[in-house]
Protein backbone atom coordinates (compact mmCIF):
# COMPACT_ATOMS: atom_id res chain seq x y z
CA UNK A 1 0.00 0.00 0.00
CA UNK A 2 1.47 3.29 -0.82
CA UNK A 3 1.40 6.08 1.56
CA UNK A 4 2.48 10.23 0.83
CA UNK A 5 4.85 11.65 1.93
CA UNK A 6 5.07 15.24 3.48
CA UNK A 7 8.06 16.96 5.04
CA UNK A 8 5.93 19.16 7.37
CA UNK A 9 5.96 19.30 11.03
CA UNK A 10 5.53 22.48 12.57
CA UNK A 11 4.61 23.70 16.15
CA UNK A 12 0.81 24.15 16.17
CA UNK A 13 -0.58 27.22 17.38
CA UNK A 14 -4.02 27.12 17.72
CA UNK A 15 -5.67 31.40 17.22
CA UNK A 16 -9.13 32.05 18.39
CA UNK A 17 -10.78 34.98 17.68
CA UNK A 18 -14.24 35.98 17.45
CA UNK A 19 -16.75 38.95 16.76
CA UNK A 20 -19.91 39.93 18.04
CA UNK A 21 -22.65 42.23 17.04
CA UNK A 22 -26.26 42.54 17.48
CA UNK A 23 -28.76 41.36 14.87
CA UNK A 24 -31.74 43.05 13.34
CA UNK A 25 -33.83 40.77 15.92
CA UNK A 26 -32.24 41.58 18.96
CA UNK A 27 -30.51 38.11 18.84
CA UNK A 28 -26.28 38.22 19.41
CA UNK A 29 -24.53 36.64 16.07
CA UNK A 30 -21.29 35.53 16.18
CA UNK A 31 -18.48 36.24 13.15
CA UNK A 32 -17.71 32.59 13.59
CA UNK A 33 -14.53 30.43 15.02
CA UNK A 34 -11.63 31.74 13.62
CA UNK A 35 -9.21 28.71 13.97
CA UNK A 36 -6.58 29.75 11.36
CA UNK A 37 -2.83 28.42 12.49
CA UNK A 38 -3.42 24.70 13.82
CA UNK A 39 -3.17 23.13 10.38
CA UNK A 40 -0.55 25.17 8.96
CA UNK A 41 1.68 22.86 7.23
CA UNK A 42 -0.24 19.93 8.49
CA UNK A 43 -2.24 19.12 5.20
CA UNK A 44 -3.81 15.73 6.06
CA UNK A 45 -1.06 14.18 8.01
CA UNK A 46 -3.28 14.41 11.45
CA UNK A 47 -0.66 12.76 13.27
CA UNK A 48 2.31 15.19 11.99
CA UNK A 49 4.76 11.87 11.31
CA UNK A 50 5.41 13.20 7.94
CA UNK A 51 3.50 10.76 6.34
CA UNK A 52 -0.38 10.64 5.12
CA UNK A 53 -2.01 7.22 5.69
CA UNK A 54 -4.65 5.21 6.97
CA UNK A 55 -3.78 6.45 10.34
CA UNK A 56 -4.31 9.71 9.68
CA UNK A 57 -7.52 9.17 7.67
CA UNK A 58 -8.57 6.64 10.76
CA UNK A 59 -7.96 9.50 13.25
CA UNK A 60 -10.24 11.86 10.77
CA UNK A 61 -12.77 9.36 11.28
CA UNK A 62 -13.06 9.02 14.85
CA UNK A 63 -13.90 12.88 15.29
CA UNK A 64 -16.92 12.12 13.82
CA UNK A 65 -20.22 13.58 15.79
CA UNK A 66 -18.22 16.20 17.63
CA UNK A 67 -18.62 20.13 17.90
CA UNK A 68 -16.00 22.59 16.86
CA UNK A 69 -16.34 25.29 20.01
CA UNK A 70 -13.51 27.68 21.01
CA UNK A 71 -12.60 25.55 23.61
CA UNK A 72 -10.57 23.15 21.91
CA UNK A 73 -7.21 22.41 22.59
CA UNK A 74 -4.84 23.74 21.08
CA UNK A 75 -3.30 20.42 20.67
CA UNK A 76 -6.51 18.49 19.22
CA UNK A 77 -6.38 18.02 15.40
CA UNK A 78 -10.33 18.74 15.45
CA UNK A 79 -9.97 21.78 13.31
CA UNK A 80 -8.67 19.98 10.58
CA UNK A 81 -10.76 17.66 10.70
CA UNK A 82 -13.60 20.06 9.60
CA UNK A 83 -11.99 21.94 6.65
CA UNK A 84 -12.44 22.30 2.94
CA UNK A 85 -16.15 22.74 1.65
CA UNK A 86 -17.91 21.63 4.17
CA UNK A 87 -16.31 23.53 6.69
CA UNK A 88 -19.47 24.17 8.95
CA UNK A 89 -18.48 23.84 12.68
CA UNK A 90 -19.27 20.33 12.72
CA UNK A 91 -17.52 17.04 12.49
CA UNK A 92 -19.44 14.46 10.21
CA UNK A 93 -19.89 12.35 7.38
CA UNK A 94 -19.72 15.44 4.75
CA UNK A 95 -16.14 15.81 6.01
CA UNK A 96 -15.55 12.79 4.30
CA UNK A 97 -16.28 14.01 1.20
CA UNK A 98 -14.25 16.94 1.60
CA UNK A 99 -11.09 14.72 2.73
CA UNK A 100 -11.78 12.20 -0.49
CA UNK A 101 -11.92 15.20 -2.99
CA UNK A 102 -8.35 16.28 -1.65
CA UNK A 103 -7.35 12.74 -1.57
CA UNK A 104 -8.23 12.33 -5.86
CA UNK A 105 -6.61 15.66 -6.21
CA UNK A 106 -3.00 14.90 -4.11
CA UNK A 107 -4.02 17.62 -1.72
CA UNK A 108 -2.33 16.02 1.18
CA UNK A 109 0.02 18.80 2.20
CA UNK A 110 -2.45 21.41 1.43
CA UNK A 111 -3.47 23.54 4.51
CA UNK A 112 -7.18 24.84 3.80
CA UNK A 113 -8.24 21.75 1.42
CA UNK A 114 -10.45 25.01 0.24
CA UNK A 115 -11.27 26.25 -2.85
CA UNK A 116 -13.33 29.50 -3.76
CA UNK A 117 -17.14 29.05 -4.66
CA UNK A 118 -16.73 30.77 -7.94
CA UNK A 119 -14.19 31.00 -11.14
CA UNK A 120 -13.77 32.47 -14.18
CA UNK A 121 -16.99 31.92 -16.04
CA UNK A 122 -17.20 31.95 -20.32
CA UNK A 123 -20.63 31.81 -21.06
CA UNK A 124 -23.07 33.22 -23.46
CA UNK A 125 -26.53 34.00 -21.97
CA UNK A 126 -29.51 31.32 -22.36
CA UNK A 127 -26.92 28.48 -22.77
CA UNK A 128 -25.44 26.29 -20.40
CA UNK A 129 -21.86 24.34 -20.72
CA UNK A 130 -22.07 20.60 -21.05
CA UNK A 131 -20.37 18.15 -18.61
CA UNK A 132 -16.44 18.71 -18.40
CA UNK A 133 -14.95 16.03 -20.73
CA UNK A 134 -16.87 13.45 -19.42
CA UNK A 135 -18.63 10.87 -21.30
CA UNK A 136 -19.26 7.50 -18.96
CA UNK A 137 -18.56 6.70 -15.41
CA UNK A 138 -15.34 4.49 -14.17
CA UNK A 139 -18.49 2.64 -12.10
CA UNK A 140 -18.97 -1.31 -13.33
CA UNK A 141 -22.52 -2.07 -12.30
CA UNK A 142 -23.24 -5.01 -14.05
CA UNK A 143 -25.27 -6.39 -11.59
CA UNK A 144 -28.91 -7.70 -11.24
CA UNK A 145 -30.45 -6.87 -7.42
CA UNK A 146 -33.03 -9.57 -7.52
CA UNK A 147 -34.05 -10.12 -4.38
CA UNK A 148 -32.08 -7.08 -2.53
CA UNK A 149 -33.88 -4.70 -0.49
CA UNK A 150 -31.18 -2.52 0.88
CA UNK A 151 -28.03 -0.60 -0.30
CA UNK A 152 -25.31 0.58 2.20
CA UNK A 153 -22.20 2.55 0.92
CA UNK A 154 -19.38 3.18 3.13
CA UNK A 155 -15.86 2.96 4.14
CA UNK A 156 -14.52 -0.16 5.26
CA UNK A 157 -10.53 -0.91 6.94
CA UNK A 158 -7.28 -2.19 6.12
CA UNK A 159 -4.79 -3.40 8.47
CA UNK A 160 -1.37 -2.39 9.29
CA UNK A 161 1.21 -3.94 11.50
CA UNK A 162 -2.25 -5.85 12.71
CA UNK A 163 -3.75 -2.60 13.85
CA UNK A 164 -7.21 -2.13 12.28
CA UNK A 165 -7.26 0.98 10.61
CA UNK A 166 -10.01 2.87 8.28
CA UNK A 167 -9.66 2.44 4.43
CA UNK A 168 -9.85 5.53 1.87
CA UNK A 169 -11.92 3.37 -1.10
CA UNK A 170 -15.26 2.66 -1.08
CA UNK A 171 -17.72 -0.16 -0.61
CA UNK A 172 -21.03 -0.81 -1.24
CA UNK A 173 -22.86 -3.93 0.55
CA UNK A 174 -26.31 -5.25 -0.27
CA UNK A 175 -28.74 -6.38 1.98
CA UNK A 176 -31.96 -8.63 1.04
CA UNK A 177 -35.56 -7.25 2.12
CA UNK A 178 -35.36 -8.41 5.56
CA UNK A 179 -31.57 -6.64 6.39
CA UNK A 180 -29.88 -9.31 6.04
CA UNK A 181 -26.46 -9.27 4.38
CA UNK A 182 -25.70 -10.49 0.65
CA UNK A 183 -22.80 -9.47 -0.73
CA UNK A 184 -20.57 -6.37 -1.52
CA UNK A 185 -18.84 -5.51 -4.29
CA UNK A 186 -15.54 -3.08 -4.34
CA UNK A 187 -15.94 -0.05 -6.30
CA UNK A 188 -12.95 0.30 -8.65
CA UNK A 189 -13.28 3.99 -8.58
CA UNK A 190 -14.44 5.06 -5.76
CA UNK A 191 -12.52 8.61 -3.93
CA UNK A 192 -15.86 10.66 -4.99
CA UNK A 193 -18.70 8.51 -4.59
CA UNK A 194 -20.85 9.47 -1.44
CA UNK A 195 -24.62 9.14 -1.87
CA UNK A 196 -27.23 7.11 -3.37
CA UNK A 197 -30.40 8.75 -5.25
CA UNK A 198 -33.09 6.79 -6.21
CA UNK A 199 -33.36 7.60 -9.92
CA UNK A 200 -36.89 5.21 -10.73
CA UNK A 201 -35.67 2.43 -13.40
CA UNK A 202 -31.86 3.42 -12.40
CA UNK A 203 -29.67 3.94 -9.38
CA UNK A 204 -27.73 7.23 -9.18
CA UNK A 205 -24.59 7.97 -7.13
CA UNK A 206 -23.14 11.24 -6.43
CA UNK A 207 -19.46 11.55 -6.96
CA UNK A 208 -18.01 14.42 -6.04
CA UNK A 209 -15.49 14.97 -8.71
CA UNK A 210 -17.35 14.07 -11.89
CA UNK A 211 -21.58 14.72 -10.47
CA UNK A 212 -24.71 12.33 -11.12
CA UNK A 213 -23.62 9.22 -12.42
CA UNK A 214 -26.20 6.63 -13.43
CA UNK A 215 -25.58 2.88 -11.84
CA UNK A 216 -28.23 0.66 -13.86
CA UNK A 217 -28.91 -2.82 -12.90
CA UNK A 218 -28.78 -3.96 -16.74
CA UNK A 219 -25.25 -2.27 -16.97
CA UNK A 220 -23.44 0.66 -18.19
CA UNK A 221 -24.50 4.20 -17.02
CA UNK A 222 -23.16 7.53 -17.52
CA UNK A 223 -22.84 10.95 -15.89
CA UNK A 224 -26.74 12.30 -15.74
CA UNK A 225 -25.60 15.65 -14.60
CA UNK A 226 -21.80 17.11 -14.65
CA UNK A 227 -20.18 19.85 -13.80
CA UNK A 228 -22.26 22.69 -15.25
CA UNK A 229 -22.51 26.24 -15.40
CA UNK A 230 -26.37 28.04 -15.90
CA UNK A 231 -27.05 31.79 -17.22
CA UNK A 232 -30.45 32.02 -15.34
CA UNK A 233 -32.04 35.10 -15.10
CA UNK A 234 -29.93 37.59 -14.13
CA UNK A 235 -27.80 35.14 -12.52
CA UNK A 236 -24.84 32.58 -13.10
CA UNK A 237 -25.03 29.55 -11.68
CA UNK A 238 -22.48 27.04 -10.91
CA UNK A 239 -23.25 23.35 -10.04
CA UNK A 240 -20.45 21.11 -8.59
CA UNK A 241 -16.43 21.69 -9.18
CA UNK A 242 -14.75 22.77 -11.83
CA UNK A 243 -11.87 21.65 -12.53
CA UNK A 244 -8.94 23.90 -14.53
CA UNK A 245 -4.97 24.12 -14.97
CA UNK A 246 -5.27 27.42 -12.39
CA UNK A 247 -7.55 27.23 -9.55
CA UNK A 248 -10.95 24.56 -8.90
CA UNK A 249 -14.26 26.13 -7.86
CA UNK A 250 -17.27 25.39 -6.60
CA UNK A 251 -19.26 22.77 -4.59
CA UNK A 252 -20.28 19.00 -5.45
CA UNK A 253 -23.76 17.89 -5.63
CA UNK A 254 -24.54 16.68 -1.69
CA UNK A 255 -28.12 15.73 -2.42
CA UNK A 256 -30.08 14.97 -4.78
CA UNK A 257 -33.76 13.87 -5.83
CA UNK A 258 -35.44 12.61 -8.92
CA UNK A 259 -38.80 13.66 -9.90
CA UNK A 260 -39.75 11.70 -13.22
CA UNK A 261 -37.81 14.07 -15.44
CA UNK A 262 -36.64 16.57 -13.30
CA UNK A 263 -33.44 16.53 -10.88
CA UNK A 264 -33.81 18.41 -7.97
CA UNK A 265 -29.92 19.36 -6.06
CA UNK A 266 -28.12 20.94 -3.80
CA UNK A 267 -25.78 22.83 -3.00
CA UNK A 268 -25.82 24.93 -6.29
CA UNK A 269 -23.58 28.91 -5.88
CA UNK A 270 -25.30 31.52 -7.48
CA UNK A 271 -23.79 34.49 -8.42
CA UNK A 272 -25.75 37.64 -8.70
CA UNK A 273 -24.11 40.74 -9.84
CA UNK A 274 -21.18 41.08 -6.59
CA UNK A 275 -23.50 38.53 -4.60
CA UNK A 276 -22.80 35.10 -4.16
CA UNK A 277 -24.69 32.67 -2.14
CA UNK A 278 -25.99 28.95 -2.01
CA UNK A 279 -29.20 27.81 -3.08
CA UNK A 280 -31.27 24.50 -4.77
CA UNK A 281 -32.29 23.74 -8.26
CA UNK A 282 -34.78 22.04 -10.51
CA UNK A 283 -33.26 20.49 -13.58
CA UNK A 284 -35.74 19.59 -16.38
CA UNK A 285 -34.79 17.01 -19.15
CA UNK A 286 -34.74 18.36 -22.38
CA UNK A 287 -33.88 17.07 -26.08
CA UNK A 288 -30.41 18.73 -25.16
CA UNK A 289 -29.89 17.60 -21.69
CA UNK A 290 -31.39 19.00 -18.20
CA UNK A 291 -32.58 23.18 -18.24
CA UNK A 292 -32.42 24.97 -15.23
CA UNK A 293 -36.33 25.56 -14.09
CA UNK A 294 -36.21 27.12 -10.96
CA UNK A 295 -33.96 28.20 -7.96
CA UNK A 296 -34.77 27.60 -4.41
CA UNK A 297 -33.91 30.23 -1.12
CA UNK A 298 -34.14 32.25 1.04
CA UNK A 299 -33.95 35.43 -0.47
CA UNK A 300 -33.80 37.43 3.00
CA UNK A 301 -31.18 35.30 4.18
CA UNK A 302 -28.86 34.15 1.31
CA UNK A 303 -25.95 36.66 1.35
CA UNK A 304 -23.85 35.57 4.05
CA UNK A 305 -22.65 38.58 6.20
CA UNK A 306 -21.91 39.38 9.67
CA UNK A 307 -25.98 39.19 11.11
CA UNK A 308 -26.92 36.65 8.82
CA UNK A 309 -27.14 32.85 9.26
CA UNK A 310 -24.40 30.95 7.35
CA UNK A 311 -25.81 28.83 4.36
CA UNK A 312 -22.66 27.78 3.47
CA UNK A 313 -24.38 24.58 5.14
CA UNK A 314 -27.15 23.91 2.42
CA UNK A 315 -26.42 19.86 1.73
CA UNK A 316 -29.81 18.19 1.51
CA UNK A 317 -33.06 18.29 0.10
CA UNK A 318 -36.90 16.51 -0.27
CA UNK A 319 -39.92 16.82 -2.17
CA UNK A 320 -43.22 15.75 -1.17
CA UNK A 321 -46.35 14.08 -3.22
CA UNK A 322 -46.83 17.71 -3.61
CA UNK A 323 -44.29 18.90 -5.47
CA UNK A 324 -43.04 20.95 -1.97
CA UNK A 325 -39.84 21.10 -1.48
CA UNK A 326 -37.93 20.95 1.70
CA UNK A 327 -33.95 21.91 2.34
CA UNK A 328 -31.69 21.66 5.20
CA UNK A 329 -28.68 23.23 6.07
CA UNK A 330 -26.10 22.70 8.78
CA UNK A 331 -23.38 25.47 10.47
CA UNK A 332 -22.55 26.18 13.48
CA UNK A 333 -22.51 30.02 13.03
CA UNK A 334 -25.09 32.47 13.99
CA UNK A 335 -28.00 30.20 14.19
CA UNK A 336 -27.37 28.60 11.29
CA UNK A 337 -29.43 25.06 11.79
CA UNK A 338 -32.49 26.00 9.07
CA UNK A 339 -35.20 24.26 7.68
CA UNK A 340 -36.87 25.28 4.56
CA UNK A 341 -40.38 24.18 3.06
CA UNK A 342 -40.85 26.05 -0.62
CA UNK A 343 -43.69 25.27 -3.40
CA UNK A 344 -42.35 23.77 -6.75
CA UNK A 345 -41.84 27.66 -8.01
CA UNK A 346 -39.40 28.75 -5.85
CA UNK A 347 -41.96 30.45 -3.59
CA UNK A 348 -40.49 30.04 0.72
CA UNK A 349 -43.57 28.79 2.77
CA UNK A 350 -42.18 28.51 5.96
CA UNK A 351 -38.69 28.71 7.59
CA UNK A 352 -37.58 27.03 11.08
CA UNK A 353 -34.48 27.79 13.00
CA UNK A 354 -33.90 24.22 14.20
CA UNK A 355 -31.71 25.27 16.95
CA UNK A 356 -34.27 27.68 18.25
CA UNK A 357 -36.59 24.84 18.89
CA UNK A 358 -37.82 24.36 22.55
CA UNK A 359 -36.21 21.04 21.86
CA UNK A 360 -33.05 22.32 19.70
CA UNK A 361 -31.34 20.54 16.93
CA UNK A 362 -27.72 20.89 16.05
CA UNK A 363 -26.07 19.47 12.93
CA UNK A 364 -29.53 17.96 11.39
CA UNK A 365 -28.59 15.31 8.84
CA UNK A 366 -30.56 12.34 6.99
CA UNK A 367 -33.32 14.67 6.25
CA UNK A 368 -35.95 11.80 4.59
CA UNK A 369 -39.25 12.08 3.45
CA UNK A 370 -41.90 9.51 4.56
CA UNK A 371 -45.09 9.47 1.64
CA UNK A 372 -47.61 6.93 3.98
CA UNK A 373 -47.15 8.77 6.68
CA UNK A 374 -46.51 12.15 5.29
CA UNK A 375 -43.98 12.73 7.78
CA UNK A 376 -40.37 14.89 7.17
CA UNK A 377 -37.92 13.05 9.56
CA UNK A 378 -34.12 14.00 9.87
CA UNK A 379 -31.85 13.36 13.14
CA UNK A 380 -28.88 15.44 14.54
CA UNK A 381 -25.72 14.55 13.73
CA UNK A 382 -23.96 15.11 17.52
CA UNK A 383 -23.80 12.64 19.80
CA UNK A 384 -24.06 13.43 23.63
CA UNK A 385 -20.35 12.45 25.14
CA UNK A 386 -22.93 12.00 28.28
CA UNK A 387 -24.85 9.14 26.69
CA UNK A 388 -22.48 8.44 23.84
CA UNK A 389 -24.28 5.21 22.80
CA UNK A 390 -27.76 6.73 22.01
CA UNK A 391 -28.75 8.92 18.58
CA UNK A 392 -31.84 10.81 18.56
CA UNK A 393 -34.48 10.93 15.20
CA UNK A 394 -36.96 12.84 14.55
CA UNK A 395 -40.12 13.08 12.75
CA UNK A 396 -42.99 15.92 11.66
CA UNK A 397 -46.09 15.72 10.42
CA UNK A 398 -46.02 17.82 7.00
CA UNK A 399 -48.69 20.58 8.07
CA UNK A 400 -46.43 21.11 11.24
CA UNK A 401 -44.06 21.81 9.14
CA UNK A 402 -45.84 24.01 6.76
CA UNK A 403 -47.67 25.76 10.12
CA UNK A 404 -46.57 29.22 11.33
CA UNK A 405 -46.22 27.42 14.59
CA UNK A 406 -43.27 26.41 16.91
CA UNK A 407 -42.30 23.10 15.66
CA UNK A 408 -42.86 19.66 17.47
CA UNK A 409 -42.02 16.15 16.53
CA UNK A 410 -44.76 14.21 15.93
CA UNK A 411 -42.25 11.41 16.72
CA UNK A 412 -39.42 11.44 18.75
CA UNK A 413 -37.01 8.02 18.47
CA UNK A 414 -34.26 7.28 20.37
CA UNK A 415 -31.82 4.76 19.01
CA UNK A 416 -29.71 2.69 21.03
CA UNK A 417 -26.40 1.43 20.52
CA UNK A 418 -25.51 3.80 17.44
CA UNK A 419 -23.44 6.99 18.34
CA UNK A 420 -23.59 9.04 15.17
CA UNK A 421 -26.30 9.01 12.70
CA UNK A 422 -25.24 9.13 9.09
CA UNK A 423 -27.94 8.61 6.58
CA UNK A 424 -31.80 7.58 6.90
CA UNK A 425 -34.03 5.68 3.63
CA UNK A 426 -37.68 5.06 3.63
CA UNK A 427 -39.11 1.58 2.22
CA UNK A 428 -42.25 3.67 1.37
CA UNK A 429 -44.33 0.78 3.42
CA UNK A 430 -44.44 2.27 7.25
CA UNK A 431 -40.27 1.56 7.93
CA UNK A 432 -37.36 3.70 7.52
CA UNK A 433 -33.71 2.17 7.63
CA UNK A 434 -31.19 4.47 9.69
CA UNK A 435 -27.49 3.62 9.54
CA UNK A 436 -24.45 4.90 11.24
CA UNK A 437 -21.43 4.11 13.27
CA UNK A 438 -20.27 3.41 16.85
CA UNK A 439 -17.24 3.87 17.70
CA UNK A 440 -14.81 1.70 20.43
CA UNK A 441 -13.83 4.70 22.94
CA UNK A 442 -15.32 8.58 22.95
CA UNK A 443 -12.82 10.49 24.92
CA UNK A 444 -13.47 13.72 25.60
CA UNK A 445 -11.03 15.76 23.82
CA UNK A 446 -10.01 13.62 20.38
CA UNK A 447 -5.96 14.03 20.42
CA UNK A 448 -3.36 12.73 17.77
CA UNK A 449 -1.31 10.75 20.38
CA UNK A 450 -4.67 8.96 21.86
CA UNK A 451 -3.39 5.44 20.71
CA UNK A 452 -4.98 3.34 19.04
CA UNK A 453 -7.29 5.35 17.50
CA UNK A 454 -11.27 5.08 18.14
CA UNK A 455 -12.38 2.80 15.46
CA UNK A 456 -15.73 2.95 13.92
CA UNK A 457 -18.41 0.04 14.26
CA UNK A 458 -21.46 -0.21 11.43
CA UNK A 459 -24.69 0.09 12.78
CA UNK A 460 -28.03 -0.78 11.29
CA UNK A 461 -31.90 0.06 12.67
CA UNK A 462 -35.35 -0.04 11.79
CA UNK A 463 -37.99 2.36 12.65
CA UNK A 464 -41.94 2.45 12.00
CA UNK A 465 -43.51 5.73 11.05
CA UNK A 466 -46.67 5.08 12.37
CA UNK A 467 -46.53 5.40 15.78
CA UNK A 468 -45.90 8.85 18.23
CA UNK A 469 -44.61 10.30 21.04
CA UNK A 470 -40.99 9.13 22.59
CA UNK A 471 -40.17 5.57 21.07
CA UNK A 472 -36.89 3.42 21.81
CA UNK A 473 -35.57 1.11 18.89
CA UNK A 474 -32.19 -0.86 19.46
CA UNK A 475 -29.60 -0.55 16.43
CA UNK A 476 -28.02 -3.67 15.61
CA UNK A 477 -23.87 -4.15 14.96
CA UNK A 478 -23.16 -5.15 11.49
CA UNK A 479 -19.62 -5.33 12.24
CA UNK A 480 -18.10 -8.77 10.78
CA UNK A 481 -21.32 -8.66 8.65
CA UNK A 482 -20.00 -6.38 5.91
CA UNK A 483 -17.30 -5.23 5.36
CA UNK A 484 -18.30 -1.14 6.12
CA UNK A 485 -17.33 0.03 9.16
CA UNK A 486 -18.35 3.55 8.55
CA UNK A 487 -21.90 3.46 6.63
CA UNK A 488 -22.35 6.93 4.46
CA UNK A 489 -25.38 6.31 2.33
CA UNK A 490 -28.30 3.95 2.32
CA UNK A 491 -30.80 3.44 -0.40
CA UNK A 492 -33.67 1.12 -0.14
CA UNK A 493 -35.03 -0.57 -3.39
CA UNK A 494 -36.76 -3.41 -2.59
CA UNK A 495 -40.85 -3.96 -3.63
Amino acid sequence: MMYFKQWVILPVVLLVSMGLCLGLDGAAYVDGIHLDSICLNIGLDLNRDGVFSPEDYTLMISGLGRLMTADVPTTSPLPCIDRGFTQDGYTDVYDIISWDWAIHRGMYGDCSLDIPLVGDVNLLPGTYLEAEGLSETSIDANLVFQDTGLLLMGKGSTFIGGQEYVDFNTTISMFDTDGLFEKSLAMPRSDGLHRFVDGGDSIYVLDSEQGILEWSPEGGGGVVLGNTTYQYQDSIVQIGIHVNEVQSSGRPILDCVVDQDALYVVPVVVTREDTVYFAAAKLRLTDHGYDLKQLYYDSNLAPVGRESPNLQGLREIEIDSDGQVYLLNAHNQNDSDLLWVFNNDGEMLNRHFLNRLPEPIQNPIGLCYDVPSERLYFASGLYDQNQPNKASLYGYDRQDVLSQNILEPTQHIEVANLQHLTAIASDQQGTLWVTGTTFTKTPEHLFAYDLPYALPAPRLAQVGTVGQGESHVDAISLYGITPINVPTAILWIGQ
